[in-house]
């Protein structure tokens, strides 16, 4: 009869041999397909989907310190990715967008100011997802070969002119924060721009001196349900007159007050112009008589607001 201890060490025995012969895990082909919407060609972008096969699904803050592989949207409008990952086991899939941006230039319009930028992308969901357990983070467990497509589409540009002569100041509010690695809870869009305007306090930008052609004054490219608020002010004699493009008036601040709120789908840019009177003088556009200036347009032609 074996001691007990002999029978111990043959039990040991066995399970490691038991665990020495068992077989890996069984792997299959995982396919990310990272795709703009609207089948547009802008060249390399920086959408990313970054992909994590591990033993149990990851947070996007986990992710963040955890060794994965990537698929970036490098040629557009469809990039295709192969990875090899356990059978039935979590694979978690994170994608990563790129700031937005505002470029703010004072220069005449111009056709490339409607150019699109891929390098402004956003996020915008999955084909499919079994376990979408917060925004931009999927989890699969594949029991076969697998295909899922990550969408992404440009950020919806805004550019803004100005007729006569004003000021122009803006101020940006986000919807959502940006999706990074490591998160974020923040957007650098939140109250970008001239913040003292929300406060009532006196504006950020300097009179422009424009006459009766358009001048760039700034361009946005920013994700879905953003706010874009505009506060022009007149010059030392000139008045607002109107706003041409979508743009809703705010009657809490001065008369040519606007905002919009950026759509869900992104399309062409939104081109907004906002027109106010200027003095045409000798020596250029004035926002004041300096002796021989006529005011453009006239008072009697100039059209009447609408009461907010």
């Amino acid at each position: 009869m074996p001691t007990p201890r002999l029978f111990l060490l043959s039990l040991v025995l066995a399970v490691v041999s038991c665990e020495a012969a068992a077989p890996e895990a069984e792997r299959v082909t995982l396919t990310v397909r990272v795709e703009l919407a609207g089948g547009r060609d802008v060249g390399a972008t920086p959408g990313r989907v970054h992909v994590f096969a591990d033993s149990q699904p990851l947070s996007r803050l986990e992710a963040a310190f955890t060794d994965g592989q990537v698929c970036t949207l490098a040629t557009t409008p469809v990039t295709t990715c192969t990875f090899d990952v356990p059978r039935f086991q979590p694979v978690t899939l994170v994608a990563t967008e790129p700031d937005p941006a505002v470029s703010v230039r004072f220069a005449a319009q111009a056709a490339s100011d409607t150019d699109r930028d891929g390098r402004y992308v956003e996020f915008i969901g999955w084909n499919q997802c079994p376990e979408a357990v917060e925004r931009g983070l999927c989890v699969l467990r594949p029991p076969a070969a697998t295909e899922i497509v990550a969408r992404f589409q440009l950020m919806q540009q805004v550019t803004v002119y100005q007729v006569g002569v004003a000021r122009m100041d803006y101020v940006t509010i986000s919807a959502a924060p940006t999706l990074k690695l490591p998160p974020t809870s923040q957007n650098i869009l939140d109250l970008a721009g001239c913040r003292r305007v929300l406060q009532y306090g006196p504006p950020c930008d300097s009179v422009r001196l424009v006459g009766g052609a358009p001048f760039h004054r700034f361009t946005t490219w920013v994700p879905r349900q953003t706010i874009v608020a505009m506060f022009p002010v007149g010059g030392l004699e000139t008045e607002f007159i109107r706003w041409d493009g979508d743009c809703i008036p705010a009657s809490l601040y001065a008369v040519g007050t606007c905002s919009l709120i950026t759509p869900d789908s992104s399309r062409a840019p939104i081109l907004l112009t906002v027109h106010y009177q200027w003095w045409n003088c000798p020596d250029g556009p004035r926002d004041r008589n300096t002796g021989t200036c006529q005011l453009v347009p006239p008072p009697a032609l100039r059209p009447a607001l609408t009461p907010e």
